[in-house]
């Protein structure tokens, strides 16, 4: 008589209970790696958009190309939602991957997740009649320093695509609003990653509440001052001197009043 082995039910339900636990221990770990691999990724795209940027604007004599979506040819991407815009942009010829245009992160699900802050030929970029103006620059050569001057910003826009520049608003040392909001797309919505000029890419977590609550609900133009994110964005943001009609631009420290 031959003995035969088996696994009775309530073995095999142990081993079950078993598995579900170790899964359940090792779930986390794969969500972070997860996350910590998106971040990277997310990272590499918005290097290559910026070394993009910084060859077309080397093949141009140092001049930048337009930093608000708009129908010209200058524009670094048309205006519209779809891969169409991006294409038909002038950054397109420099890197021509629609996917990167896009955060793995980015919850939102558009096709383009970064945006170039206004002062870098952006919205109102040197438009001194407007309440937005932004003291920006056409030229590399306006930049202090590439490696303190943002390019690329991570945005939620909720009409359904970024339409403009990222901006933000200082001017006459006292007033002070986050026109746009950012994207809280890193590090369980707390953070964000920025492409500087020079090529490198920073993550940076926001720490003041009434800057994520802005993004969480997508509101824009909050007024905010004295807290360590404006502090931390307004240099990066507008790395440039300070325009001929005297007026207190980002690029500074203006004191509160």
């Amino acid at each position: 008589m031959h003995n035969k082995t088996a696994f009775t039910i309530f073995e095999l339900l142990v081993v079950i209970v078993i598995l579900v636990l170790l899964l359940t221990m090792l779930l986390p770990s794969f969500m972070n790696i997860t996350k910590k691999t998106e971040i990277i990724i997310c990272k590499s795209n918005m290097r290559q958009l910026v070394v993009g940027y910084f060859q077309h604007a080397a093949d141009n004599r140092g001049r930048l190309m337009g930093g608000m979506p708009a129908n010209n040819s200058d524009a670094y991407v048309r205006r519209g939602a779809g891969y169409g815009p991006i294409k038909n942009g002038a950054l397109y010829p420099y890197v021509n991957d629609v996917t990167l245009y896009q955060c793995p992160s980015d919850p939102n699900g558009l096709e383009r997740s970064y945006v170039i802050v206004g002062p870098l030929k952006g919205e109102r970029w040197n438009d001194k009649n407007s309440t937005w103006y932004q003291g920006g620059t056409d030229k590399l050569g306006g930049v202090f320093s590439a490696n303190s001057q943002i390019v690329f910003i991570e945005e939620s826009d909720r009409r359904g695509w970024n339409i403009g520049s990222f901006l933000i608003y200082c001017i006459d040392s006292q007033y002070y609003h986050w026109i746009d909001y950012v994207g809280l797309f890193h590090e369980d919505k707390s953070a964000d990653n920025y492409a500087f000029l020079d090529g490198h890419v920073e993550t940076r977590r926001w720490e003041t509440q009434a800057v994520i609550d802005m993004a969480t609900q997508k509101r824009n133009f909050v007024w905010t001052r004295n807290n360590e994110d404006w502090d931390w964005l307004r240099p990066r943001y507008r790395n440039m001197p300070t325009d001929d009609s005297g007026r207190h631009l980002i690029s500074y420290y203006p004191p509160f009043k």
